[in-house]
């Protein structure tokens, strides 16, 4: 299936990306933001990563791993300053935050992670020590 192209907005979320800002897209089932998520992620590479939460979001532990796991395949390094307690849900959703904070492409620049379906971090509320995620 092929990614429709929308120059306009492809140019405003590049140029928000570009100032270090964080653009959010909204909008409800079927107007195009997986899409649109995707196809900045081939317009950034290897500058980007796109994560569909919806697919991992489980548990903050299988999150981790599953966002871990696809960064290594691109290239890109993520370097958390310490092992995860791989019983703790707080941990393993600390060392996630740290991971996208410190994670570099192949050049060194840093990663901006496109991520899909945001609000399935909401799961993780149902953890100890992550009520308010």
């Amino acid at each position: 299936m092929p990614i429709v192209e929308r120059p306009t907005l492809e140019r405003r979320i590049l140029a928000s990306l570009d100032a270090g800002r964080i653009p959010v897209l909204l909008g409800g089932c079927g107007v195009g933001r997986s899409s649109l998520l995707m196809r900045i992620a081939q317009l950034t590479r290897p500058a980007s990563h796109y994560v569909d939460l919806a697919a991992v979001a489980t548990t903050p532990e299988r999150c981790l791993a599953a966002v871990a796991g696809s960064t290594a395949v691109d290239t890109f390094v993520v370097t958390p300053p310490s092992p995860v307690d791989g019983n703790s849900a707080r941990a393993a959703f600390d060392h996630l935050l740290d991971g996208f904070d410190r994670a570099l492409g192949p050049q060194g620049q840093p990663v901006a992670f496109l991520l899909d379906e945001f609000q399935d971090l909401r799961t993780f509320e149902n953890f100890p020590g992550l009520r308010h995620v």
